[in-house]
């Protein structure tokens, strides 16, 4: 080939192409645009190979077998990362301000009916009022009316360029008012995911050995530490493991409890700080829009007729809540407000409700709206989160809660032996028709890394696919996050961290015969600021798990 006719593929156009192969003849043509469009595509994957970006961890090395075979803490750090932004933060001035921002109704209309969707235009600018360049923000957005005690949430995209569009589904009749808050700019987003990766250390634990009189104290920790005088607590299988320094004269196996409290250590710079500050969490952004007006016929709800399949796949917003009741936009839940249709429904059934004290204000609401349902089993110190045991003889009705394993942050006292991890409760369970697993946890995990809780939730998986092989029959629920409380400390509890925990679940459980709880949703939607919600949300959690297992309605 004469030199003067060699290409670059970077440089080519279909004009220099041409050119070069009129001096050819048919044949060599053909083999010449074979090599050309090789050649380009060798170089178009080179170069997206070299792209770099910016990890807070190792990148996962994931191979063709385990792809293939089973999912890795790997994969699902490899997920998530779309959803963490990396903002390089030097002048506060430059970061989102929720009060310069500002939210735009697109292509209003005088009247809406029910059914129809509306889109919000957020665009996000920053202390001086220039709109930001990139996106990462945490935005929670709802549509109310609080006349009606209905709300209901929105489906946000990112537009990467400081415009975020929302999308609200008109579910009810009435004046409808957005509400949409800057929970944390991406700048403050960006510090916290660096934080919650760097140690487990922004929890301290100290571990109370007992011997019948004789009691001693030494931190502990939720990893494996470097000392020769160490207690090392060891699950092989599991591969989880937490450590306490050697007390002087007790034995590791007298380690009796545990208690935690907040470290001193802080990750977050002066100006980092600043973003966290509580005049700065989950601000409004103002509209320049007044309430919607929303009409139905006869004024009518806009709800489903489908039974509450297991395993569906549930769409976002999963629902509203309309007289404090929450309806889903993808079945039709029934109400169970009567005892007697509780008591039909859970007849002859064995509840095993597992993780931490949010699935226990379950067991709390039946125990007080079933008037047979009675504890059996509990501690005379309450606070200790001893495991706790309901049943109804007459209706043969058993409720069992037990807390997750290490980590458990409270300030009672933890008594470790009453402590398993899940996956390992989940093995006890023989399983069949009317075994019904319930399994929540996250919430004791958003201080650490997230690797930690893929872990737990990655051993979980291999128990309930356990079960479901010894007994396909069984049924499992997945019950996500709650939002929280906005004056915890932001950097531990941030309801960021059980965003990004969530969507980990998701990850995690995707492809499992096991029936998502969308509890984040429901929360959002009440705009809940409680950890352990009220009332009328923890009703309308049972009463969906509820119309899951009983789908004929006598309400």
């Amino acid at each position: 080939m004469d030199g003067k006719h060699l290409i670059s593929p970077k440089a080519a156009t279909s004009s220099t192409v041409a050119n070069v192969l009129q001096h050819y003849p048919t044949r060599k043509r053909v083999l010449l645009l074979i090599l050309f469009f090789a050649l380009s595509f060798i170089t178009m994957f080179h170069k997206m190979s070299k792209v770099n970006v910016f990890l807070p961890f190792p990148q996962p090395r994931i191979s063709n077998k385990t792809r293939s075979t089973e999912k890795t803490e790997g994969d699902i750090l490899q997920a998530l990362l779309k959803y963490i932004p990396q903002v390089n933060y030097t002048e506060f001035d430059q970061t989102s301000n929720a009060k310069k921002s500002r939210a735009t109704l697109l292509h209003p209309k005088q009247n809406y009916t029910i059914g129809e969707t509306i889109r919000i235009q957020v665009e996000i600018c920053d202390h001086n009022g220039n709109l930001k360049t990139y996106g990462g923000d945490f935005i929670l957005a709802r549509i109310q009316s609080p006349e009606h005690k209905a709300a209901a949430s929105g489906v946000l995209k990112d537009l990467k360029n400081g415009i975020y569009h929302i999308d609200f589904k008109l579910f009810w009749p009435g004046q409808v008012e957005v509400v949409v808050q800057l929970v944390h700019p991406s700048e403050a987003v960006t510090a916290i995911w660096r934080a919650k990766q760097l140690d487990y250390d922004k929890i301290s634990y100290t571990g109370i050995f007992t011997n019948n009189s004789v009691q001693e104290k030494t931190e502990c920790y939720s990893y494996l530490i470097s000392s020769q005088s160490v207690c090392l607590y060891v699950d092989e299988r599991e591969k989880e493991t937490y450590s306490c320094l050697k007390p002087l004269t007790l034995s590791c196996e007298t380690l009796t409890f545990f208690q935690s409290r907040n470290s001193i250590t802080s990750y977050l710079t002066k100006n980092e700080k600043k973003l966290l500050d509580q005049s700065n969490i989950a601000v409004t952004i103002p509209n320049d829009f007044p309430p919607i007006s929303v009409f139905s016929i006869n004024n009518e709800l806009l709800l489903s007729s489908e039974k509450c399949c297991l395993g569906t796949l549930q769409p976002v917003p999963s629902g509203f809540f309309h007289s404090s009741h929450w309806y889903p936009s993808f079945c039709n839940c029934r109400s169970f407000q009567n005892d007697k249709d509780i008591n039909s429904c859970l007849q002859g059934k064995d509840l095993y409700f597992r993780g931490d004290s949010t699935v226990r204000q379950w067991l709390k609401y039946l125990t007080r709206k079933l008037k047979n349902l009675k504890y059996l089993k509990t501690t005379e110190n309450f606070k200790s989160r001893a495991p706790m045991l309901a049943v109804d003889e007459q209706r043969n009705i058993t409720v069992d809660w037990r807390k997750h394993g290490h980590p458990w942050i409270t300030a009672y006292l933890n008594v470790i032996k009453e402590c398993n991890y899940v996956s390992r409760e989940v093995d006890k369970i023989a399983g069949g028709e009317n075994i019904i697993v319930v399994i929540t946890v996250g919430q004791h995990f958003r201080p650490f890394p997230l690797e930690l809780h893929i872990r737990r939730l990655l051993n979980i998986r291999k128990a309930i696919e356990r079960l479901k092989a010894r007994s396909p029959k069984t049924r499992v629920f997945i019950k996500l996050e709650n939002v929280r409380e906005l004056t915890s400390d932001t950097l531990r509890f941030s309801n960021w961290h059980g965003y990004i925990q969530n969507l980990a679940q998701r990850e995690v459980f995707h492809g499992l015969n096991v029936t998502i709880l969308d509890a984040w949703d429901m929360t959002v939607a009440d705009n809940t600021k409680n950890v352990h919600p009220p009332q009328h949300v923890v009703h309308s959690q049972v009463a969906l798990f509820l119309s899951y297992l009983c789908h004929n309605s006598s309400d």
